[in-house]
């Protein structure tokens, strides 16, 4: 592995001397069995001249358009910002490293249903006429003048298909899909910007996944998003008990990681305890039934 990637991109090549300490050590390499994923990807990054989205470079890397984003995206981001020696910053996504290699993620779409109207080009557009709300792409995010969320509250959805369900009646609900990129934290810091008073909740999985994802998006837009339907009351609701899921390794893993934090540390607690985690599809199966409770 050494000897194939040693010398071929500035990364690979502090990830191969890693190896080499290591092997001098006698130590067996730390996730050596992805350490060959990740030069594969470095090695094409950082000597990538095409403009490319992210799905292609995953294509000409692997073979496979998501193996990057599902497998060895952050790793590789993070090798890429250690070679530069340039650390993420507060609001930065770790990801937008790949900008500087002419990699950068497929255009976005937005989602958002509820009483909101959007002013662009002088002309306002009133969502509360589409009932199941708009998808437009992000790029439509500049000429933007303002948002104003008649609603009372804005409610960011971790999976699509709560996002169809859910109710926009008394609040606005915007799609997020998983941790907020870059588009999606900018269309929010706007409507922040554009709604003093508002109040913000985030709904999604109650499991490592969903506490990862509220915290990175209240970390990189500013905003404090209470969460919403995701605590003890959930995992004792009798109406879900059958679709209860017991803890995986990783999942131990991670909640242990989260049992000190300040948000999340009762509810790591209390899962790692009962050896439970919930979808959040369910939930919002039910939620109509449990407006205005």
């Amino acid at each position: 592995m050494i000897s194939t990637y040693s010398g071929r991109s500035p990364a690979a090549e502090r990830e191969c001397e890693k190896l080499r300490q290591s092997l001098e050590k006698n130590r067996i390499p730390q996730k050596y069995l992805q350490t060959e994923e990740i030069l594969k990807a470095l090695v094409f990054i950082e000597n990538n001249q095409e403009n490319l989205y992210l799905r292609e470079a995953s294509m000409l890397i692997y073979g496979d358009s998501k193996y990057l984003e599902d497998n060895t995206l952050y790793p590789v981001c993070r090798a890429l910002r250690d070679s530069l020696g340039r650390p993420c910053e507060e609001d930065e996504l770790e990801d937008e490293i790949l900008e500087e290699y002419h990699i950068t993620r497929e255009k976005q779409k937005l989602c958002i249903k509820g009483d909101v109207v959007l002013r662009t080009g002088g002309k306002e557009l009133d969502l509360s006429a589409f009932k199941d709300g708009i998808e437009f792409f992000a790029g439509q995010l500049k000429e933007l003048e303002w948002i104003h969320v008649r609603a009372s509250a804005l409610m960011s959805v971790e999976n699509y298909t709560s996002w169809l369900r859910l109710s926009s009646a008394n609040r606005a609900v915007f799609y997020l899909g998983g941790y907020a990129t870059r588009d999606q934290r900018d269309f929010l810091k706007t409507i922040y910007a554009c709604n003093p008073g508002l109040t913000f909740l985030h709904f999604g999985d109650i499991d490592a996944g969903g506490f990862y994802i509220h915290e990175h998006l209240c970390r990189v837009t500013g905003i404090p998003f209470q969460m919403y339907r995701m605590s003890r009351a959930e995992l004792h609701d009798p109406r879900f008990k059958s679709c209860l899921h017991p803890l995986t390794k990783q999942d131990r893993l991670r909640l242990r990681a989260l049992e000190k934090h300040a948000v999340y540390g009762e509810m790591a607690e209390y899962m790692l305890e009962k050896d439970v985690k919930l979808e959040q599809e369910i939930v919002s199966y039910y939620e109509d039934e449990n407006a205005g409770r």
